[in-house]
């Protein structure tokens, strides 16, 4: 695979652990998600552990590049006489959907994005006039909402056991990622921080 292509399809079951306990709550799993994709965006040239991290999750999802996140997956492309700066949110995207919480890249990630930034516009146009509910923010919200539910209800899209390198699919059954964090202990206080101790493929519906 070119190092300078991205084209990955990974749609990934997640749970997170913290201190040794599973965290239920959106907020501690958003966090533990976000700790994760930092380190697969890289960069992680300098750092031993996130890149023990990154090569275990390019061990399930072989069209994840590595080597890229080595220097990291944010760039500046040239679109249309205009530089486009890309960021992680583009090639990772993290949605929680009827309780259930995944991790989306390749692909998906882009086109969940873009949907984001229309919402967006059609928020800011609505908020502008004096129609807050205007048709066009319906169906921005009607797209986005749509394109949430086949990504986490597709389940030929999500990353599985193994990969078939000559066919270009997936093989085995469903996996689900769990994303172990560790504290510094200081409960319930602003100073409690979080850091990413690993990762683990399971298969799906298993603890």
């Amino acid at each position: 695979m070119e190092i300078s292509k991205v084209s990955f399809t990974g749609v990934i079951p997640t749970r997170v652990f913290i201190d040794g306990k599973e965290a239920i709550e959106s907020q501690n799993i958003q966090k533990g998600c976000r700790k994760l994709i930092e380190v697969l965006a890289g960069p992680i040239k300098n750092d031993l552990k996130a890149q023990s991290i990154a090569k275990k999750f390019a061990a399930v999802d072989k069209d994840y590049s590595y080597f890229r996140a080595i220097n990291g997956y944010k760039l500046k492309i040239y679109q249309y006489g205009k530089v486009i700066k890309k960021t992680a949110s583009d090639f990772f995207r993290f949605i929680n959907s009827d309780n259930k919480n995944f991790i989306i890249t390749g692909p998906q990630a882009e086109k969940l994005a873009q949907s984001g930034k229309e919402l967006g516009k059609a928020k800011a146009s609505a908020n502008q006039t004096d129609v807050k509910d205007s048709f066009e923010l319906f169906q921005a919200k009607r797209i986005y909402s749509e394109l949430i539910n086949r990504l986490t209800t597709n389940r030929a899209i999500r990353v599985r056991e193994g990969y078939d390198s000559s066919t270009g699919k997936n093989l085995g059954k469903e996996t689900v990622l769990n994303i172990f964090l560790k504290s510094n202990k200081k409960y319930g206080k602003k100073s409690f921080k979080l850091e990413l101790d690993g990762i683990e493929f399971k298969p799906y519906g298993k603890n």
